[in-house]
């Protein structure tokens, strides 16, 4: 039995939700060994087992809309199961406590037959190198027709999944998401407040400065009281508010790295640079204005949210990544929140919220070597990406949560859809889906092929500021509109996109280099976040030069350009 410490350093999730720990759960009691030998199976000849193989399964939780996944409390889990014949032995967790949960079970041996969780790349290839991890037949894995769609789709994927001996470790999990693309420095505004003030989106950094200047000047509810706020976000929202008031001065990078990006061949550190530092000067004048809530660098997102959502309008601008996270989907509030475009810095800059766009691909269902019939993985694995069982486990069951399209209708991207839906996402009745903790393969086809309903309206509300109630209790009343009202957001966001040169690309390191890079990030890492405070608020002087020059010597003994150094290494 393997035995190691190590601390998993996985990919941040596209949607970041309130759960609680879920312990092991057991679809039936154990039969059979883990996965069987059997014969050969064939793609589409259901079941795929006697329904006497049990796999045993860990799974990283990441909705409060799922408490139990097994057998008999889980409706997804009891569908795959009878449609398979695999039985499914269960341990989830939440997704903050996932790392520590199964980084125990690979330290004590008591790890399952497959881990549905994402495992960066170097971890990977650290538990493939220890024999944990097994690799998978590339041939066998091209018999299953999912599997192999996904591959010919997104042959990108392989450079997250494939090991540093060239062997296949992961099946994929794919979002070709164009909202989850941008999100990386993005920020919302209170649009009643822009509208019933006779101000536009600001296009600029003067703009946006003279806009916050009339808020808290103003008594912008009229309701005699001159007490707005100009800019909130929480404590885990810093570095989204940092990224996007640093995008008017360069291309600043946030994704899978923070603030270190490529110029041409060349791996630089952008908060050396002398443009970000001009950021912190703007982000320090605007603190020092008063457009910035003082307490957002402290603040819990349940604070936020009161803040956000409270009965009288108190903010402007609200500068976290998922708004729907601080505002009940299908109130005024929310249906009020828009999406405020990427602004012109002094010297031209204009960059978007977009990461690298490998970052809708990873690695998400590992087999261990505990397994017995790898194909056995497989065979479930495609049956999931199967495309209403698949819609079933995302949105929820077939006839209560969505239907078949109704004739003659139009897709979200004005095509032929291929779906709609009974229920916003989110909806759904609880335990009767694993919302995204299932790995799916959803291609930007699957993703825009909702059915849409009123376009035009929702297009009129977005562009025009509008004061129509009708219109709003509309599209409050229409399932299609959140989609819809993502897809705009980005779109108009879209025409300012970085470009892609500037992203590193996904890195495999050799173990030494990643735990030397490792080691000096986690000591860098809290100290850029800490230090980009302390400017943006004063504490530091941005306007020193003195200040700067020790801010500069202290990233050099951080070792930070080592980092820099062994990232460069992987640059070919």
């Amino acid at each position: 039995m393997k035995s190691m410490k190590r601390v998993l350093s996985v990919m941040a999730c596209a949607l970041l939700l309130g759960v609680i720990i879920i312990g092991a759960v057991s679809c039936s009691k154990k039969s059979g060994s883990a996965g069987g030998s059997g014969a050969a199976l064939t793609p589409g000849k259901l079941p795929y087992s006697d329904g006497n193989t049990t796999l045993t399964m860990f799974v990283r939780n990441v909705s409060d809309r799922v408490t139990d996944f097994s057998y008999e409390k889980n409706a997804w889990t009891k569908a795959i199961v009878d449609a398979t014949g695999i039985k499914l032995d269960i341990t989830a967790a939440s997704y903050t406590i996932a790392n520590e949960r199964i980084n125990v079970m690979l330290s004590t041996g008591t790890y399952p037959d497959v881990i549905i969780h994402n495992i960066g790349m170097n971890d990977m290839n650290y538990y493939a190198k220890e024999g944990i991890l097994q690799p998978m037949d590339e041939n066998a894995l091209m018999k299953w027709p999912n599997i192999k769609a996904a591959f010919e789709e997104f042959p990108a994927v392989f450079q997250r999944i494939r090991g540093t001996d060239g062997k296949i470790y992961a099946l994929p999990d794919i979002n070709d998401c164009f909202h989850c693309l941008y999100a990386y420095g993005r920020v919302w505004y209170y649009m009643p407040w822009m509208r019933d003030h006779g101000f536009k989106e600001p296009q600029t950094t003067a703009e946006l400065e003279d806009y916050l200047r009339y808020v808290i000047n103003n008594d912008m509810n009229k309701n005699g009281q001159k007490n707005a706020m100009g800019i909130a976000f929480n404590a885990g929202a810093i570095r989204n508010f940092i990224s996007y008031f640093a995008k008017p001065f360069l291309p600043w990078v946030y994704g899978s790295y923070y603030g270190v990006a490529l110029d041409g061949k060349t791996v630089v550190a952008q908060y050396r640079d002398p443009r970000f530092r001009d950021a912190l000067k703007w982000m320090n004048s605007l603190y020092r204005q008063g457009f910035i809530v003082p307490d957002s660098f402290t603040m819990s997102g349940d604070q936020l949210k009161a803040l956000w959502q409270s009965g009288t309008p108190r903010v402007a601008i609200l500068a976290a990544t998922w708004m729907n996270g601080f505002t009940d989907q299908g109130t005024e509030r929310w249906i009020n929140t828009f999406g405020l475009p990427a602004i012109e810095g002094p010297k031209g800059q204009r960059n978007a919220s977009n990461a690298e766009p490998w970052t809708i691909l990873g690695g998400r269902m590992f087999i261990t070597d505990k397994v017995k019939n790898p194909e056995l993985v497989y065979a479930l694995y495609d049956y999931m990406q199967n495309f209403e069982v698949m819609l079933d486990g995302y949105i929820g069951p077939k006839g209560t949560a969505w239907t078949d399209p109704d004739p003659g209708t139009s897709s979200l991207a004005g095509g032929t859809p291929l779906y709609k839906l009974l229920i916003s996402y989110g909806n759904d009745a609880l335990n009767t889906v694993w919302d995204q903790a299932n790995p799916m393969i959803r291609s930007s086809k699957f993703r825009l092929g909702e059915q849409a309903t009123n376009t035009r309206e929702a297009e009129q509300w977005l562009t025009t500021h509008s004061n129509d109630t009708a219109l709003m209790n509309k599209l409050l009343a229409d399932n299609s509109y959140p989609e819809q009202m993502w897809y705009r957001t980005s779109l108009a966001n879209s025409k300012y996109a970085m470009s892609n040169d500037i992203f590193l690309p996904p890195i495999g390191m050799e173990e030494a280099d990643n735990n030397r890079y490792a080691d000096i990030n986690a000591v860098l890492s809290p100290f850029l976040d800490t230090t980009f405070t302390e400017f943006v608020t004063g504490i530091r002087d941005i306007n020193s030069d003195a200040a700067w020059n020790s801010y500069l010597a202290e990233l050099d003994q951080l070792n930070q350009p080592e980092a820099i150094k062994i990232l460069q290494k992987y640059i070919k």
